[in-house]
């Protein structure tokens, strides 16, 4: 069942702000960018747009204290299998990753923001209060992003409800869950 709340805006009166409709999946792609903590607050992100063996290009890419790479797909429009048979693709690319390709992304990453060049074990250390594990990628987790457009009952607005669904994978276990969380603009 998915989770909806209310977002307010309060200044000189609080105000109920009316949920949108997500345009494209870039918007999303940017606000988790911008705030990785929106899916997990325990990731550190290491790339954007990265470009696989396949010609295709993994939304976000991030990684976790334990060092396992977390492939981060954002879709709208395309169907349940299509979007899990990309990022299926996309996890047997990853899998291959050496720590020296992971740093790779990592830095490329950071020159591509324009933020000050960081080594990756830094920018781990600053995340996580520790050096990164001599071993990186042993296990990787799949999160796919979905926003779902409806219309509400009595409502002229749309709501974009963004779903979450991760599949962790290694070579013992899957583990799978699901969260929701609804969109608004800010009025101006």
């Amino acid at each position: 069942m998915p989770l909806e709340f209310g977002v307010w805006r309060v200044d000189e009166r609080t105000t109920k702000l009316e949920p949108s409709h997500l345009a494209q999946e870039a918007h999303l792609e940017k606000a988790i960018e911008n705030d990785i903590g929106l899916i997990d607050g325990n990731l550190l992100l290491i790339g954007r747009q990265v470009a696989t063996g396949y010609g295709k290009k993994i939304d976000l890419l991030a990684i976790n204290f334990d060092g396992d790479l977390v492939v981060i797909e954002i879709k709208r429009d395309k169907t349940p299998r299509e979007i899990v048979a990309q990022t299926l693709d996309y996890a047997s690319w990853i899998l291959k990753l050496a720590y020296d390709e992971i740093t790779e992304i990592h830095d490329a990453y950071v020159q591509q923001r324009g933020l000050p060049p960081t080594p990756f074990e830094e920018a781990f250390e600053e995340a996580f209060g520790t050096n990164p594990p001599d071993t990186l990628n042993e296990k990787h987790k799949l999160l796919i992003v979905r926003a779902n457009s409806t219309t509400p009952p009595n409502a002229s607005s749309r709501t974009s409800r963004t779903r979450t669904a991760s599949l962790s994978t290694s070579p013992s276990s899957a583990t799978s869950t699901t969260r929701s969380v609804t969109t608004s603009p800010v009025p101006g």
